[in-house]
């Protein structure tokens, strides 16, 4: 059957050729776009973070339901 088979591939090289090529050609545009969109995603939730508070923010539990000042965390001991 694998002998039938490559025969019947072979019995039309153009043909083979540009499925071939096709089916490369497509891999490659979806390789590259993918990473384009991904480095997208990096630049925007960098450039995002760089605008806000960054990455992380700590809040004192209950902050959200009242926020003020008078909220915040207390300053611990500072030891050098």
């Amino acid at each position: 059957m694998l002998i039938l088979a490559w025969r019947n591939l072979w019995r039309h090289p153009r043909r083979t050729l540009l499925t071939v090529g096709a089916i490369g050609f497509a891999c490659g545009v979806l390789i590259f776009f993918m990473g384009l969109q991904l480095s997208t995603y990096d630049t925007s939730i960098n450039a995002t973070a760089r605008v806000m508070s960054g990455h992380l923010q700590v809040q004192r539990v209950g902050y959200l339901d009242k926020p003020q000042m008078e909220s915040s965390i207390p300053l611990g001991s500072e030891t050098v």
